[in-house]
């Protein structure tokens, strides 16, 4: 997801993906309105994504993103005739000064300048730390769409970092997966999304008697024809739960593996003071539960998990 801070306001929040046309590279759409044609495309025109994983994986589409998303959105939303021309990034933690150098060429050729990049937790330390909300060191596990970012601040500067190969997307994947092989219906992304908040919890004060059901909709994939299907939270052939259990060893193996990396006096402290969780991906249900059981120690959730990196982005 892409959001954009004018003037400590939240002016666009949509996917990182945009249309072009094959030929011409021209931008068909950008946002939501482009992951809505995913499917429905025609042969003339392909839907990218710039960043996957969190990494920058096309220079050209990352500018074309930038410069449509400011130009054409913004500026029509703000009815102004001209925005800012600094800008401060988000960027992975543990970035090489190769990939550095693209995000200024990316946003150099957007007619961009650059002032600064911080990595997910960082912001969310700035943003918290200037509201007095946290103290001089914390840690900090974010969950994005496409990769989790867990950190070690003291006095904002980072200790220890982790990037963690698992985000929301992954589960969401996961569940079009399920239901193509378990129930012969492929659904689109949107209502993946929908199946997963409706279907899937972590928590363990639910008694696996608790069966939800739910009514999905999509392709059949032998007839190719429309279909609808009652689909249930658990059944002899799926549990919800089992699904997305690969996708959360991965999590997990990631938070073992950064606490591995921890020296005895930091794993106290964090210990004693808790993690702060927040990120987009974070509020999948159960999941503070979840992170309780397998870190041994508080879990302390944000109130405004999809928008805390971006308002860190914004403390100088």
């Amino acid at each position: 997801m892409t959001r954009v801070l004018v003037d400590g306001r939240v002016v666009f929040f949509e996917p990182t993906s945009l249309v072009i046309h094959k030929t011409t590279n021209s931008v068909i759409a950008v946002g939501k309105k482009a992951t809505a044609l995913r499917g429905k495309l025609p042969q003339s025109l392909q839907l990218v994504q710039p960043v996957v994983r969190g990494h920058l994986q096309n220079s050209s589409h990352g500018t074309a993103f930038l410069r449509t998303v400011l130009e054409r959105e913004i500026h029509l939303r703000q009815k102004r005739t001209t925005l800012s021309q600094e800008v401060v990034l988000n960027k992975p933690c543990q970035m090489f000064e190769t990939y550095h150098q693209a995000l200024k060429r990316v946003t150099s050729n957007a007619s961009l300048l650059l002032k600064q990049t911080k990595d997910q937790p960082t912001a969310v330390f700035d943003w918290y730390k200037k509201q007095k909300k946290l103290s001089d060191q914390a840690c900090i596990l974010v969950i994005g769409g496409q990769v989790s970012e867990m950190s070690f601040i003291s006095r904002g500067e980072t200790v220890l970092s982790q990037r963690i190969m698992f985000g929301g997307d992954d589960i969401t994947r996961a569940l079009q997966q399920a239901v193509k092989q378990f129930h012969q219906i492929e659904i689109g992304w949107s209502a993946a999304e929908e199946l997963k908040k409706d279907m899937i919890t972590l928590d363990q004060t639910k008694t696996e008697q608790e069966i939800k059901h739910t009514v999905i909709k999509g392709k059949h994939v032998i007839e190719n024809i429309p279909t609808t299907a009652k689909v249930a939270s658990r059944s002899d052939q799926w549990s919800m739960k089992e699904i997305s259990q690969p996708s959360l060893g991965i999590l997990t193996e990631g938070i073992e593996l950064f606490f591995q990396q921890m020296p005895p006096d930091l794993l106290s402290t964090t210990l004693d003071t808790g993690i702060f969780l927040t990120g987009g991906g974070s509020q999948l249900t159960g999941l503070p539960g979840f992170l309780e059981r397998v870190c041994h120690t508080e879990i302390i959730t944000s109130q405004t998990p999809e928008i805390d990196v971006i308002q860190g982005l914004y403390v100088n």
